[in-house]
């Protein structure tokens, strides 16, 4: 395995995403915050970037807060991705092995995760499975998603220690990125928008808004018919991608994207 330097970016998305938004891809010991209205492809580029991972014979940790993690939508992006494992079935439960998966249903459960991978990395694999003699290097994390655990801190009964609790999340995230130098994508919702157009804004509070080093907001285009692999397909749907913030790019628009079988890919 290449041994990749702190901040270098690794190819994980589609194309189009990683050069033209962020000169590269994902970032070793960055957070990336991904945000969107629902149906807008979040938990899909969030996939689509574990499989990639998983690919490269590395681990994901996948923080899963409302029950949005599919395996079997995993195994189909695995196989579209590298055909030949539909029938290596052996290399398929090898790479899928290597997801640790961690239900948290509220902030306090998400900072025990992230601290039992910032002490030694390997906490959420111990408590599901034994780890394997030679245990591969962790290579993503997810959180999908941040509204569900985050939203109800900022309600009028808790204002006064939500903004603190969405501090301290926000805190362990980046300590984690930079720790273990692993990306970190975590999704978040969008509010005041009117379905797919402008306007609007990522969902929580200020306490967020400077926390993450890059910010993707993905949004679906409305009356935009999608092409998978070139072809017209009746209600694949365009999606498209903008860079509102980071810390090692300016901001950018326009990139096209589809959902399909192997997760996010680029529309034609």
């Amino acid at each position: 395995m290449t041994c990749i330097a702190d901040g270098s970016p690794l190819p994980s998305l589609l194309h189009s995403i990683d050069a033209e938004l962020l000169r590269g891809g994902l970032r070793e010991g960055h957070l990336i915050e991904i945000c969107g209205e629902p149906a807008s492809g979040k938990t899909q580029l969030c996939l689509t970037a574990a499989a990639q991972t998983l690919l490269r014979g590395e681990r994901v940790a996948w923080i899963d807060t409302g029950a949005s993690f599919s395996a079997a939508r995993l195994i189909d992006v695995l196989c579209a991705l590298r055909p030949p494992l539909q029938a290596d079935h052996a290399q398929l439960e090898a790479a899928l092995g290597r997801v640790m998966v961690a239900p948290a249903r509220d902030v306090h459960a998400v900072l025990d995760v992230l601290g039992g991978l910032l002490a030694s990395g390997d906490a959420i694999a111990a408590a599901i499975e034994p780890l394997p003699p030679q245990n591969p290097r962790l290579g993503l994390v997810v959180l999908d998603a941040l509204p569900g655990i985050a939203g109800p801190l900022l309600g009028v009964a808790r204002q006064a220690q939500g903004p603190a609790l969405l501090a301290r999340l926000a805190a362990a995230l980046r300590a984690l990125a930079a720790a273990r130098r692993v990306p970190v994508l975590a999704a978040n919702g969008w509010v005041g928008s009117g379905g797919g157009g402008g306007g609007g804004r990522p969902a929580l509070s200020e306490a967020w808004r400077a926390a993450p080093h890059a910010r993707l907001r993905l949004r679906l285009r409305l009356g935009d018919a999608g092409r998978c692999g070139g072809v017209a397909v009746p209600g694949c749907r365009r999606h498209e991608a903008a860079l509102l913030g980071s810390s090692h790019a300016p901001p950018a628009a326009g990139a096209g994207f589809v959902i399909g079988a192997a997760g996010v890919a680029a529309a034609r």
